[in-house]
């Protein structure tokens, strides 16, 4: 949904080619240093950039990632100076951070729990609604002052344009019985993934206003990927 965006040549469009069958999950996003780091807000983070005369660095586990994008939201909302890094992967970014290579990266909080409860990591902020049940004490990115602002690792299922309606309904049926499975929702919920069914129509609409979104960052950012 993102690609097309970032590059002329992504060869298709998501709206003409696919048709939106079932959203499926989410995955909540986080803004993360170092443990051993004396930022603890995103204030903390602003005034750390101010008082570099380069600025700072931040990771990603790639460029154009949901990871970057995010960060890059953050970096242009804050109105700093920072360089981003693009890594090979969010483990790798993560890394980059721990060993202080870096100053922050954006990160899938299930891939980073185990981290964040050794002390090798903080978090400073969460990019979801409200504050998580795993981590209470991680204040919202909405109670930091980005008023309205969320974002999230999503993934959901799409089919070829020209799939027969038949197809499609038994595709929907499917995985709406999947997700409303309680082991199914247990096993994601223990590693923090939420089920957030859709139907073909939210999904769409949920589609479109993440593709608004994220442009208006890319367009913001100036970020292009090579071709």
């Amino acid at each position: 949904m993102i690609l097309p965006t970032l590059r002329s040549d992504a060869g298709y469009d998501w709206q003409r080619n696919f048709i939106p069958v079932f959203g499926a999950t989410t995955v909540p996003q986080a803004i993360a240093v170092s443990g051993k780091s004396q930022i603890r807000t995103t204030a903390d983070l602003a005034a750390a950039a101010k008082a570099a005369p380069k600025g700072i660095d931040y990771a990603s586990g790639g460029a154009g990632s949901i990871s970057h994008l995010t960060a890059a939201y953050i970096v242009h909302a804050l109105n700093v100076q920072a360089t981003h890094v693009a890594y090979r992967g969010l483990s790798n970014a993560v890394q980059a951070v721990r060993s202080d290579q870096v100053l922050f990266t954006v990160v899938n909080i299930p891939d980073v729990a185990e981290l964040v409860k050794s002390g090798s990591l903080r978090l400073i902020a969460v990019t979801s609604e409200e504050r998580l049940p795993q981590f209470p004490d991680v204040p919202t990115l909405a109670e930091q002052g980005f008023k309205g602002w969320t974002s999230s690792s999503w993934s959901a299922y799409l089919a070829p344009a020209k799939t027969p309606p038949e197809i499609l309904d038994r595709l929907y049926r499917a995985y709406s019985a999947a997700a409303s499975d309680p082991d199914v929702k247990e096993r994601l919920r223990q590693i923090g993934v939420s089920v957030q069914p859709m139907n073909g129509n939210e999904l769409g609409s949920f589609m479109r206003k993440e593709s608004n979104l994220w442009r208006s960052v890319i367009q913001e950012n100036q970020i292009k990927l090579e071709e």
